[in-house]
């Protein structure tokens, strides 16, 4: 008898120890969700809470920004071509000068000199699948392309309708490069470009014609085309709206034609206020004689409470920013 219940208490205890392990096994991907949960929860307010102090300070800069503008704007006679000139910066550009930081590593892609651009998160950002770079105006240098296609998986389109035939084929045998002889403009049609008539396309169309809604990164040096280009992208989003690109590296001529440090401020703003903060500023000092006249500016685009936008508005919400 003793025999049996001694059986029956082995047999209950094996039972409840094969439960409790059942119930072990049950638990442990629940907690291991949870504690992922809770990483994955401290890393997201982490880089809020960056996100709200670059923020912050966005804020106090564009304050003391607004003041040195005003500033500047009350002295007529300093708009005069050169006025507002130093002999190593654009003084037109300082209330914009790195009013953004950005929030992966930053460097410099293509050539030291002339035709290099200053990028953000080339190794993060930029590994977005999907990923599209548009670049506008070579001079068939290529070193800017060629280091992203290297870098990076985008798909990468450069556009030129300035380049000899010569020059034009070396871009086109670059592999991974789409090229087209066309240029970018205000309206489509035909513009004045060196001398010569030669079509440009706004970039709504290069983009539909392209099957693109997203560009992650626009490269644009033009010569002075940038000024009517940048005004009716601005335009394009009724104003203030957000614009369907990353981050763009745009080369600055001040002082060509009718452009000059008061409309450079005013383009600059108008910028600002659709959500593209300038990250970088960097002189162009090819030209010995045009000190302060080409200016590298690279901008983010930065959506409400100071996070860089990095791909596409999702279909059901915002901006999709990190």
């Amino acid at each position: 008898m003793l025999a049996t219940w001694q059986a029956a208490g082995y047999a209950l205890a094996l039972l409840m120890v094969v439960a409790l392990l059942a119930l072990l096994d049950q638990s442990g991907p629940s907690r291991r969700r949870s504690a992922t949960a809770f990483v994955h929860g401290r890393r997201m307010a982490a880089d809020a809470d960056l996100a709200t102090q670059h923020e912050a300070a966005y804020r106090r800069q564009r304050a003391a920004a607004a003041d040195l503008v005003a500033r500047m704007r009350a002295q007529p006679a300093g708009w005069a071509h050169n006025s507002f000139h130093a002999p190593t910066n654009a003084l037109w550009v300082d209330p914009f000068r790195d009013i953004y930081r950005c929030p992966a590593v930053m460097e410099k892609l293509g050539k030291l000199s002339d035709g290099g651009k200053w990028v953000c998160g080339v190794d993060s950002f930029l590994q977005r699948p999907g990923c599209v770079v548009y670049s506008f105006g070579s001079d068939g240098d290529t070193s800017f392309e060629e280091a992203i296609l290297n870098r990076t998986a985008c798909a990468v389109f450069t556009f030129d309708p300035t380049l000899a035939p010569g020059v034009q084929a070396r871009v086109e045998a670059v592999p991974g490069i789409e090229f087209a002889a066309v240029g970018l403009g205000a309206v489509d049609g035909d513009a004045a470009i060196g001398g010569r008539t030669l079509p440009v396309r706004t970039l709504a169309t290069h983009m539909r014609e392209r099957g693109h809604t997203w560009v992650d990164l626009l490269k644009i040096d033009v010569e002075g085309a940038e000024w009517e280009v940048l005004e009716s992208l601005v335009a394009g989003t009724g104003g203030g709206g957000p614009l369907p690109v990353g981050q763009a590296q745009v080369e600055f001529h001040v002082g060509w034609g009718d452009h000059g440090p008061q409309e450079a401020v005013d383009l600059l703003e108008a910028l600002d206020d659709a959500g593209m903060r300038v990250f970088h500023v960097e002189e162009n000092a090819v030209c010995d004689t045009c000190a302060g006249q080409f200016e590298e500016v690279a901008f983010a685009n930065v959506a409400a409470g100071g996070r860089m936008v990095v791909g596409p508005p999702a279909e059901k919400g915002g901006k999709r920013a990190m």
